[in-house]
């Protein structure tokens, strides 16, 4: 299997990678953006989600307890740093 979210892909993070910060949930994550001669997907532009529903758990998004978790998740795709 090749490196996850490149060319614009989405993909559930293994929980071993990440998990919510805010209820302990498993994510999903999307590349918005990638360099296009190898698909590798710009850490700027991964969308980060939890797999609850918004209604069940109000998250805040705060960057504070979300940066971790971005980093995590670019690391564990390869993404370009910096652009």
């Amino acid at each position: 299997m090749g490196k996850p979210l490149r060319y614009g892909t989405e993909a559930g993070v293994p929980t071993h990678v990440a998990l919510c910060p805010e209820c302990g949930s498993a994510l999903f994550a999307r590349s918005h953006a990638w360099h296009e001669v190898d698909g590798q997907p710009l850490a700027s532009a991964i969308e980060i989600d939890c797999i609850v529903d918004a209604e069940e758990c109000n998250h805040r998004y705060w960057q504070s307890d979300w940066q971790p978790v971005k980093d995590a998740i670019a690391e564990w795709c390869d993404a370009a740093k910096g652009e």
